[in-house]
């Protein structure tokens, strides 16, 4: 699909295989983008499948790792529920940054695996952004983890099956117009850090 000139959101590897009580990362990529600089994602999991590894240890909750160059912005949503099995991402670039092009990690993800079975990995919502705040259109491509004896990674058919693996968390729209909310003020404010630097 990123061949055809669309921006695709998707994790990598899009399935995964692990053998119970092994653990594997997936990243979250967006694939030919061009002027990104703010993004935000809900995934959800299968918590019974799988669950989410911390990443800093230093900060309470589960944090999912964000790409590096996320460095030169600002993370403001970074939680993962291995109880409802749902990570929510959010971040945005800050001036005098340039905007992300191409083929990027957003962020990866380190699983553990419980029970066998196999766990959709769903991108319930998602908002790109560029700089000015404008949306940037895409399309997400939904994968999955396996669990069992031998660590194969499931078939995307098995995928395809699992269409309601877990009950919907809702407030999906609240949380797009809350990221919308988000988005706008960080680049606000990068803007306003950018000219108090210059005034110096």
């Amino acid at each position: 699909m990123a061949q055809s000139g669309r921006v695709v959101l998707r994790s990598d590897p899009l399935v995964l295989g692990l053998m119970p009580g092994t653990r594997g990362a997936v990243s979250v990529v967006v694939e030919n983008v061009h002027d990104l600089y703010g993004l935000e994602f809900r995934l959800v999991f299968d918590p019974d499948i799988v669950e989410i590894i911390d990443t800093d240890l230093a900060e309470d909750g589960i944090q999912i790792k964000p790409a590096d160059w996320w460095k030169g912005g600002f993370v403001a949503i970074n939680q993962a529920d291995n109880q409802s099995g749902r990570i929510d991402f959010a971040a945005t670039l800050l001036n005098p940054s340039s905007p992300v092009q191409g083929d990027q990690v957003v962020a990866v993800i380190t699983f553990a695996a419980n029970n066998m079975g196999i766990s959709a990995l769903s991108i319930e919502s998602a908002i790109l952004s560029t700089r000015d705040a404008e949306e940037i259109p895409y399309i997400k491509q939904e994968g999955g983890i396996g669990v069992n004896p031998s660590g194969q990674a499931p078939a995307m058919g098995a995928i395809a099956e699992l269409a309601e693996p877990f009950p919907s968390t809702g407030n999906t729209s609240r949380f797009v117009l809350a990221g919308l909310s988000t988005l706008a003020f960080l680049a606000a404010l990068g803007v306003f850090i950018y000219v108090l630097q210059r005034r110096r």
